[in-house]
């Protein structure tokens, strides 16, 4: 797939997710897999890295959304995803988004306004409220400051970073550095 394929395919995903809250996300996400055979392993993994950074990041992409005067709709949340987290520029939208097969239509006007005030940025602005820069609703600030106290931002910025990968090894097969070295090797 293109990464322009990539993006539509997140973009099909995001609104997926956004028509039925109710499935897990893991378990919708497999099922639109298992319908598309034809996308790889890299693929899976370029697709999914734009939906989660999404889902993970949505009250600070939102945030940005609302600041440039543009819609929180899946297409603007993976434009923004892509400029704040990935570090896309202008170009590598519009090579994207080209109206190609299997690829996004165009940019539209309000989506190039949208790039141009989000080039160079990152997704933390000290202007964000505290709820905003931990992608948590505003209502939950107050009982996570209770909880958490003075570490709440640590915290919240922690629950944001993909989950460690941790292997565990039946030592009456193998030894660890069996096992490293067949890793180290693949």
């Amino acid at each position: 797939m293109t990464p322009g394929a990539r993006v539509a395919a997140a973009v099909e995903l995001l609104d997926a997710v956004e028509a039925d809250w109710t499935r897990p996300v893991d378990a919708l996400v497999a099922g639109w897999f298992r319908k598309r055979r034809y996308a790889g392993g890299g693929d899976r993994r370029s697709i999914q890295a734009i939906l989660y950074a999404v889902l993970r990041r949505r009250a600070q992409i939102d945030w940005w959304l609302e600041a440039a005067g543009h819609p929180t709709v899946s297409r603007g949340r993976a434009i923004a995803a892509l400029m704040l987290g990935e570090g896309w520029g202008e170009a590598d939208l519009n090579a994207a988004f080209d109206g190609g097969q299997y690829r996004p239509a165009p940019l539209d006007e309000g989506e190039r306004a949208l790039a141009g005030s989000l080039a160079g940025k990152g997704f933390d602005d000290p202007a964000q409220p505290v709820h905003v820069r931990g992608n948590i609703p505003a209502w939950m600030e107050d009982e996570f400051r209770a909880a958490l106290g003075d570490s709440l931002e640590t915290e919240l910025a922690a629950l944001m970073r993909e989950a460690p990968v941790d292997l565990r090894i039946n030592s009456l097969k193998t030894t660890r550095e069996a096992v490293a070295d067949l890793l180290a090797a693949t």
